[in-house]
């Protein structure tokens, strides 16, 4: 049990690893803000022309599309970083009410809350997010003012992102149900609370 605790536990860790990319997103979206203002400043409409074909972009950059850039990027950055979050606990709870519950109730809060609501949600949006980026691939979806192409390079980050939380979602609620029943096993080792707290599995909270 041991041994495919730590597979899955690698493997959530890949998932989350990937995602850390979405971080890297962040300079190139500052240095797009800043390119609009200025294009737009100048007055500029084009302002390159390459004269080939790039996916995403076509044969020229125009500040529509760099209008357009922004939120591709944050898309990026939001599909991806919330894996991230999810996977290292660092997404928002309510620590003065959980400071008060043992790690067991954590630990079953949290079950039943991945069980129940992220896992069911997750497992939809990804199967209709697929149909919309399928969708987009069939019909070629680009911009209709001048933007960006191939639009379905985007959307494809909504199931990307959906595939890869829930394979992460799935593994921390085998984990959950392995520290909660599982012989020897201690829920504080699970527990986000006692890890934020920088506290040892063995000295969670436990009143």
């Amino acid at each position: 049990m041991d041994a495919a605790l730590k597979v899955l536990d690698r493997a959530s860790r890949l998932a989350s690893g990937f995602c850390r990319l979405a971080s890297w997103t962040l300079p190139p979206v500052i240095v797009v803000i800043l390119g609009t203002v200025l294009a737009s400043q100048l007055r500029l409409s084009t302002i390159v022309v390459w004269g080939f074909e790039v996916p995403l972009f076509g044969d020229r950059l125009t500040v529509t599309g760099l209008t357009e850039l922004q939120w591709h990027l944050f898309a990026v950055m939001v599909m991806l970083g919330i894996v991230y979050a999810v996977e290292t606990d660092a997404h928002v709870r309510i620590d003065f009410v959980a400071g008060r519950w043992s790690a067991r109730t954590r630990v079953v809060i949290e079950l039943i809350g991945d069980t129940l609501l992220l896992l069911p949600f997750t497992l939809f949006m990804l199967h209709f997010s697929w149909r919309f980026t399928g969708t987009a691939f069939r019909t070629g979806e680009r911009s209709t003012t001048g933007g960006l192409e191939d639009r379905y390079l985007v959307k494809g980050m909504m199931p990307l992102g959906f595939a890869l939380l829930a394979i992460v979602v799935v593994v921390k609620i085998i984990q959950h149900v392995v520290a909660l029943v599982g012989p020897g096993r201690d829920p504080a080792s699970v527990d986000w609370f006692t890890r934020r707290q920088g506290v040892a599995p063995e000295e969670g909270m436990t009143t």
